[in-house]
């Protein structure tokens, strides 16, 4: 323990006391009156100071000191012969100074001279761990202090008491033997993973191996211009590595180089470890200075963290270190691949080539760059070697490594670095050998140090203790006091200690306090002092670290209570740095208060703001995030639309620590769509804005009710514009039908077209509409699938020929075999029979109504029938006049016989009295007359009189007498190119015209949506060639099927028929032709393979006037090659020119309006894609409006001059009609009698 009081201790007549004292005297065992020692008193008369220096006698006793074990040799620096080592002045009652350690004259402190921080002084106590009975088994045989200059200072004034200490630096200083161990263990685990890397790379090892199993492409047409022979081609052969990985002196090269963490430092070539006292306490910037009074600097704590750092040095440092160094020994290993190719040649002449020579391929590389972390390998890193000779003519090697370069860094360099990468895990193979290679060092190493610190010293820094050295009212200071075996309080040792006490001249503690502290450049500091004299007055003044003054008020006011208040605004001029702020009274300069300050570059801040999502609808929430704003500070969130109206504010956000902030915030109901600007301000005027789009979309379907299997438009508007959004359909069960990337426009309008699926009950679908990129943008619509109309409800059937009692007027006639076709929306006074035989086409049968019929015959008798789209197909009719038959169904021919009548088509057509094509009317209108070859025009809305076909079908149907028993009839089992579906089933086969072996493309729409249907191709003949079952069609009633033309497939047309399977009366063909094999393709060679395309391209419509729209197709062209597409007139002027990507088939489509000033004629259409594939169609352009009041004329003129022979024949048909009637019923009559 520290000695007993000085003689001169304060006895209460001293009034002021000072005493310095390098080493406690008692410790020293001597009197030291004017060595390392100085004492002064205010009672005792004194000429100055008592200033204490350094003598040889001094030196010597302190190298000797010994103290039970604990040796304290003290080295030169800064405590050399002659140096100051203690200061004691006592000036006054109020007033006393003392020093000791390394200080001048005057008793301040100065280590300025004092380069080396552990240079001072060692205390060693290796001689006190024996003391304890450690057993520190060959871990750790030394322990010591390392200090660097020491200094303390007291001051008493006014009774107040300052203190100042200086520690240059301190540290443990720890000999452990068990280090030594540390260089043989990793030799061996570095020599394992030397071995196991060079196994591998070996010649026997599992890398060379693997690329033995290498095999190459051979590398052919090479052409080195030889005469004679056309081309060179080379197999690789087996690429050869050899690599050997050198790691001397690898270990000794890492140990070299100390082991360093914050605060431990392992020297591992001297077997040391150093303890940094002045890092243990979170790297205080001024080292071991400035800390609180008796901070004890080696706690459980800080053990904790020296055995820690110390376990991980050796564990994760070191041998990070190490494997470190392997990988980049390996890394930066060379290495040569080589390759053997052997080269061949291909003749043209009368001799073979001769290919002679040895040429040899290396690649000259590193094994990083194998294992892909080196640079990459380049045709720079390739070369040849060798000779190479071609029918006896010198080859230069070097031309043949052109041509293998692309091919061997292309081919061989992928395998050979997949090969090594594959084998070669160098992380695992170093991992595997260093894994717990320490353990045998850190295992014993934790234990020790615990112990050893925690039981044998500790160390003090700012040791002050009350009463202190000189009585009750004194205070003494130490820089630094060691505690030696401390379990056992064995010795404390203080240093450089200084003692004071004084008289209190005023009970006053001034204080004076700058905040904020720091402060920024341009900010006011407020310098507020305390407990002053009331109502006087006090100087500030700031002061930087060379004591010039920056700022100063001497005429500052104390209030009542001590206090006063004073702010400085920082100059621009001002230089950051450490400041002083003194606020000393005017009156009595013992009245004084210091602060430091320290002042800082004023911020500067880049705030941006960030809206998450950026596009949103009102009731939605986004994210508000910002950054880079002045921290900890409140903001100010303002929300305005494009008209600058505010439409909200976000209240009672902060910035954190960093500036950064993130808040909620939902838009509005009420809020229009358009642009908002949310503009986002701090504290310090800091001001960012972002802008989010606010979106109102709506989704439309039209209409909005419809039944099953009818077509909806979907429409949307205020959507992202150029977005692309999923349409969901959705019932009560779930998804029925989704649309993806439908595509919006500029406008943020789409329009889609969708047909409800066939078989879907009566329901209400929800229609959603949703952007694909951002959630929260969507809307939807409902659509009302109603019950289905009754389509038979109100048809009848007029060729049923049945009228009030049902007796056809011809007693003979027979029908056989009725096809119906089918009318389109058509109203017709006779129903068309398609491929039938009627004995006698004068039926009697008036105001029957036929909906879709086909009419046989386009002479019908009654002028006011109305006919709508009726289309007649394929019609065989017996007599072309119908007669206007009356109430009671007798038809007006007994004996006609009309044969072959073939019926051209009715589209929309207005007829009274259409004529018949190649017909022979064996007694037409009973005047047993033949019409020979008559021609029939196609007429556009053709109004048969008085009758109306609703969906009538008449098939197969066989009239044994003529006498028809069903009014109003419907006829089954008829071919109706239209069927009850309501669908209109097209297929189509691409391309139209191909050689077997080739791929057609068939494809289908205006199918039943989610169908399946099988697909039948059958020859010019009917002979069945293949079936494509089960093909399903997509909810747009579409589908899409390739076929392989079979190789041997015989040149001629081919029709492609494709049947619903579920309704066989759904189909549609389209028909292709196999066109003869080249004699070109058939015996071209590899080199005229690029072109093995067939393009053709056609135009639709093929005539046109200027601004139609006309759609351009193509096939067989290059897949996935820009098509030049070029317009030209018939002077071979270039009209237009528009180019389109083929799609991975080779077609395109593509839509082309005609300018309004191209010249009625033939334009020529030409494509062309990029391997040279060309075809070209033609189209004709009309002058706009041509043609239309001539063919109106036409047709009618025909129309009313055959209105009037209907008429007349009508007339006719009908008075025989009549007599026949009568003569019926009479027979009739007699017969029934």
């Amino acid at each position: 323990m520290v000695g007993a009081m000085p003689a001169n201790a304060n006895d209460g007549d001293h009034r002021s006391h000072a005493l310095a004292e390098l080493v406690n005297a008692d410790l020293l065992g001597a009197d030291l009156a004017d060595v390392g020692f100085s004492e002064q008193n205010f009672t005792q008369p004194s000429d100055g100071p008592s200033v204490g220096t350094v003598d040889a006698n001094l030196l010597d006793r302190l190298i000797a000191l010994n103290l039970g074990g604990i040796s304290l040799p003290i080295l030169g620096d800064g405590l050399t012969l002659g140096a100051v080592n203690s200061y004691a002045e006592a000036s006054s009652p109020t007033e006393a100074l003392a020093a000791a350690g390394v200080i001048t004259s005057e008793g301040a402190i100065d280590i300025s001279g004092d380069e080396d921080p552990y240079g001072y002084a060692e205390v060693d106590v290796t001689d006190a761990l024996g003391q304890l009975g450690i057993g520190l088994e060959g871990v750790i045989d030394g322990l010591g202090v390392d200090l660097g200059a020491l200094a303390s200072r007291a001051e008493a004034a006014n009774g107040d008491i300052n203190t100042e200490y200086t520690v240059a630096g301190a540290r443990l200083a720890l000999d452990a033997p068990i280090l030594d161990q540390v260089s043989g263990l990793l030799e061996e685990a570095v020599g394992r993973a030397d071995s196991t890397i060079n196994g591998l790379l070996g010649d026997e090892g599992l890398i060379q191996g693997a690329l033995d199993d290498l095999t190459f492409d051979e590398v052919g047409g090479i052409d080195l211009g030889i005469p004679g022979v056309s081309v060179l081609s080379a197999d690789l052969g087996t690429p050869e590595l050899q690599a050997q990985v050198g790691m001397d002196e690898l270990v000794q090269r890492v140990l070299s180089e100390p082991l360093e963490s914050d605060v431990t430092t392992i020297d591992l070539e001297n077997g040391q470890i150093y303890i940094d006292l002045a890092q243990l306490h979170g790297g205080n910037p001024d080292g071991l200075n400035g800390l609180d009074a008796n901070t004890q600097l080696i706690r459980q704590a800080e053990i904790d963290q020296i055995t820690s750092e110390v376990t991980d040095l050796l564990a994760s440092e070191l041998i990070d270190r190490i494997e470190t160094a392997i990988e980049d020994s390996v890394n930066a290993t060379e290495v040569t691949l080589t390759l053997d190719p052997e080269i061949s040649a291909l003749q043209i002449g009368p001799l073979p080539p001769v290919v002679s020579g040895d040429p040899t391929v290396t690649i000259d590389t590193t094994l990083g760059s194998l294992l892909g972390v080196g640079e990459e390998i380049t045709e720079d890193d390739l070369d040849i070697a060798g000779n190479l000779t071609v029918i006896g003519i010198p080859i230069p090697v070097f031309d043949l490594l052109g041509e293998l370069a692309e091919p061997i860094l292309g081919q061989v360099v992928p395998e050979v670095v997949s090969a090594v990468t594959s084998n070669l895990n160098l992380s695992s193979v170093v991992g595997d050998s260093l894994n717990g290679v320490l353990n045998t060092v850190t295992d014993p190493l934790d234990p020790v140090l615990e112990e050893v610190l925690a039981e044998i010293i500790n160390v003090t820094v700012n040791a002050q203790w009350s009463p202190g050295n000189l009585g009750d009212t004194s205070l003494s200071v130490s820089p630094l006091r060691i505690d030696i075996l401390q379990s056992i309080n064995a010795v404390e040792l203080p240093l450089a200690t200084s003692t004071v006490y004084a008289e209190d001249a005023a009970d006053y503690e001034p204080t004076v306090l700058a905040e904020p502290n720091p402060a920024e450049v341009g900010n006011d500091v407020a310098i507020n002092g305390s407990d002053f004299v009331p109502n006087s007055t006090v100087t500030v003044t700031i002061t930087d670290v060379e004591d010039n003054v920056v700022y100063e008020n001497d005429s500052v006011d104390v209030l009542d209570d001590g206090s006063f208040e004073n702010v400085w605004t920082i100059g621009d001029d001002v230089i950051p740095g450490d400041y002083t702020v003194d606020a000393t009274d005017n009156d009595n300069q013992e009245i004084t208060a210091t602060d430091s300050l320290t002042i800082e570059e004023a911020a500067v801040y880049d705030p941006s703001v960030l809206v998450e999502p950026n596009a949103a609808q009102a009731d939605d929430a986004v994210d508000i995030t910002g950054g880079d704003f002045a921290p900890e500070s409140e903001l100010t969130i303002d929300i305005y639309d494009a008209n600058d109206v505010q439409v909200g504010a976000v209240e009672g956000v902060s910035t954190d620590a960093e500036g950064n902030f993130t808040t909620p915030w939902t838009i509005p109901t009420d809020t229009d769509p358009g642009e908002l600007t949310i503009t986002v301000t701090d504290g310090e005027d800091n001001s960012a804005n972002q802008t989010l789009d606010v979106y109102a979309p709506t989704v439309t379907p039209e209409p909005s009710s419809q039944t099953a299997g009818e077509p909806v438009e979907l429409t949307g508007a205020g959507f992202v514009p150029n977005s692309t959004l999923t349409v969901e359909i959705a019932g009560a069960d779930g998804v029925i039908a989704t649309l993806d990337d439908v595509a919006v426009n500029d406008a943020g309008t789409f329009a889609e077209d969708w047909t409800i699926p066939a078989g879907t009950e009566p329901s209400e679908l929800t229609v959603t509409a949703s952007d694909n990129a951002n959630e929260l943008i969507f809307a939807s619509a409902n659509v009302t699938v109603e019950e289905p109309a009754d389509d038979d409800a109100d048809a009848a059937d007029t060729d049923a020929d049945a009228d009030a009692d049902g007796i056809d007027a011809d007693s003979d006639a027979v029908d056989a075999d009725a096809t119906d076709a089918t009318d389109t929306d058509a109203a017709d006074t006779d129903s068309a029979d398609a491929d039938a035989t009627d004995a006698d086409a004068a039926d009697a049968d008036a105001d029957a109504a036929d909906t879709d019929a086909t009419d046989a015959d386009g002479v019908d008798a009654d002028v006011d029938a109305a006919d709508t789209d009726a289309a007649d197909t394929d019609v065989t009719d017996a007599d072309a006049v119908d007669a206007d038959a009356d109430a009671d169904g007798i038809d007006a021919d007994s004996d006609a016989v009309d044969a072959d009548a073939t019926d051209a088509t009715d589209t929309d057509a207005v007829d009274t009295d259409s004529a018949d094509a190649d017909v022979t009317d064996a007694d037409a209108a009973a005047a047993d007359a033949t019409d020979a070859d008559a021609t029939d025009v196609t007429d556009a809305d053709a109004v048969d009189g008085d009758a109306v076909d609703t969906d009538a079908t008449d098939a197969d149907a066989t009239d044994g007498d003529g006498t028809d028993t069903d009014t109003d009839a419907v006829d089954a089992d008829a071919t109706d190119g239209d069927t009850d579906s309501g669908y209109e089933a097209e297929v189509n086969v691409k391309p139209s015209d191909i050689e077997a072996g080739g791929t057609v493309t068939i494809e289908g729409n205006d199918f039943a949506p989610g169908s399946t249907v099988d697909v039948v191709i059958t020859d010019a003949d009917g002979a069945h060639i293949a079936t494509i079952e089960d093909v399903q069609v997509d909810d747009a009633g579409e589908f899409s099927v390739d076929w392989d033309v079979p190789a041997d497939t015989a040149a001629g047309t081919y029709t492609v028929t494709a049947t619903d399977t579920q309704d066989e009366d759904l189909s549609g063909s389209d028909e292709f032709t196999v066109s003869e094999v080249s004699d070109t393709d058939a015996g071209a060679t590899d080199g005229d393979d690029a072109n093995e395309y067939d393009p053709s391209i056609n135009v639709d419509p093929d005539t046109a006037t200027p601004g139609e729209e006309v759609t351009i197709e193509g096939d067989d062209f290059g897949p996935e090659e820009t098509v030049t597409i070029e317009i030209t007139d018939e002077d071979g002027n270039v009209i237009d020119t528009i180019t389109v990507v083929t799609d991975d088939n080779g077609d395109f489509s593509v839509t082309w309006t005609v300018p309004q000033d191209v010249a009625p004629g033939t334009l020529t259409i030409t494509a062309a894609d990029e391997s040279g594939n060309t075809a070209t169609a033609e189209l004709t352009i009309s002058a706009a409006g041509a043609g239309d009041s001539d063919s109106g004329d036409a047709l009618a003129s025909t129309g009313a001059k055959a209105t009037m022979i209907a008429t007349a024949i009508a007339l006719l048909l009908i008075v025989i009609g009549a007599g026949l009637l009568i003569a019926r019923r009479n027979n009739t009559v007699n017969d029934a009698s």
